[in-house]
């Protein structure tokens, strides 16, 4: 069966000049163009403690376009080209597809694309702005609702002395919440275009993104995670209106001060009637009177599972730091996002997998002792060769096929042993234990 690729096209948005390039977000738009996927063994599965996958490919440009520096000097404005499809079949066996609501993709490098939303697989609601419109759901995810693109692992490292977790949990709600938000204001030219003839939700947002010409109210600084780069570790109450966690009788309480762009002293109240009035303007299929959002409400985001991947190549390797970023990341995710939505939606991050063994670890590769492992073709038996650092410790090995399916796990005799494999062709993953703590894993061709 033809899988469909899955292929992002980025509309870099105009973002205020003001804005530092540390803490700008571009948040890129996508649109999925199906294309014919590309042909390849399945990546390899490993896991990072019970925190996140990891899926190894022979190059990750095997399912990620690589960077064209020559027509693309800033390969963040790039059309990002990402077999999510393919990626996402190679490890639905892993975890519970069934329950997991967003994918974060994460890489080793950066890639074309800069940090986006990824795909957004169904259509949510009418009336916030949204076209009936969706992709098709990937087979074996049907609670899927978007994968965001979140780039560079490093990129996690990104502060803010105000919000020290901008660079990690901020950044990824900020592009969950363009499940939903920010597109009440299709038309808006931005704050520096708008004139009184406008709808005054135009002055408040445009380009996807709250403005910036928000004003600080009850000890927040507006107007919170959608603006281009968050002001506050909150969503404003559109947002949750947006996202189905609030009703509209009770955001339409709410209410934002706006100023013109560059008078400060000639401010406006930001209702959510002016962004419903501002999709009336656009009707079409944007549209439905009387305006309100359908359904009021969704119990889906009450509740949530979101997996945390991170895609590599053969020749990429994780740093300590790469580790600690994602480990930290899928551990805040639950309080950070309790507090984001004003505590009416709950996360876990912390999931448990099938058939993916451990990762090797920065530190554990550091200890590694030269342990020699091979095919010996002629036994068709797998050979092991100890060092005397090990002559009294009992080791045991595991050996799984590239998908994480078990094929062996047994006792090591020293100095070496000859171990007999099932029958299996094929790359496999052999690694080496002493008790829990993986001494070295290898990849080792079984040919017969």
């Amino acid at each position: 069966m033809k899988k469909l690729f899955l292929v992002l096209w980025i509309v870099l948005f105009t973002i205020d000049n003001r804005i530092s390039a540390q803490v700008s977000d571009p948040c890129l738009a996508p649109i999925h163009l199906p294309i014919r996927a590309r042909s390849g063994m399945p990546g390899l599965v490993t896991k990072i403690n019970d925190k996140a996958l990891v899926v190894e490919y022979p190059s990750v440009f095997d399912v990620h376009n690589k960077p064209d520096t020559l027509k693309y000097p800033n390969i963040r404005i790039q059309p990002v080209v990402f077999d999510v499809i393919r990626v996402l079949d190679d490890i639905k066996n892993n975890v519970s597809s069934d329950k997991i609501d967003f994918v974060l993709f994460f890489f080793l490098q950066e890639v074309p694309g800069w940090i986006n939303s990824g795909g957004r697989y169904k259509t949510i609601a009418q009336n916030i702005g949204l076209s009936n419109v969706s992709v098709n759901l990937p087979a074996g995810w049907p609670r899927l609702k978007s994968n965001p693109h979140m780039n560079d692992v490093d990129f996690l490292s990104r502060t803010d002395p105000s919000l020290p977790n901008y660079g990690s949990t901020l950044t990824v709600f900020h592009e969950i919440g363009h499940l939903t938000s920010v597109f009440f204001c299709q038309a808006s030219p931005g704050p520096r275009g708008w004139n009184k003839t406008m709808p005054l939700a135009h002055l408040g947002a445009g380009s996807s993104h709250w403005s910036w010409n928000y004003l600080k109210e009850n000890n927040v600084i507006w107007p919170g995670i959608m603006y281009s780069g968050a002001t506050a570790p909150i969503f404003n109450a559109f947002d949750l209106y947006a996202m189905g966690l609030m009703s509209y009788e009770e955001s339409s309480k709410h209410m934002y001060t706006i100023y013109e762009d560059p008078d400060k002293t000639k401010t406006h109240k930001l209702k959510l009637d002016d962004l419903i009035f501002s999709l009336m303007q656009v009707g079409g299929n944007l549209y439905t009177a009387p305006g309100k959002r359908i359904p009021s409400t969704d119990p889906s985001m009450a509740n949530l599972n979101i997996l945390t991947v991170v895609v590599k190549g053969q020749d990429e390797k994780m740093s300590a730091k790469d580790s600690n970023l994602i480990i930290k990341l899928v551990d805040d995710l639950p309080r950070d996002w309790n507090i984001a939505t004003w505590g009416r939606s709950k996360m876990a991050s912390n999931l448990s997998f099938n058939n993916a063994f451990q990762i090797s670890t920065p530190h554990q590769d550091a200890i590694e002792s030269p342990i020699n492992v091979y095919w010996n073709q002629s036994t068709n038996k797998l050979v092991m060769k100890l060092p005397s650092l090990y002559a009294s410790q009992g080791l045991s090995t595991s050996i799984h096929d590239i998908q994480g399916r078990l094929i062996k796990r047994t006792k090591i005799n020293y100095p070496s042993d000859e171990i007999f494999v099932p029958v299996f062709t094929g790359i496999a993953v052999v690694s080496v234990f002493n008790g829990n703590k993986i001494l070295t894993s290898k990849k080792i061709s079984i040919i017969r």
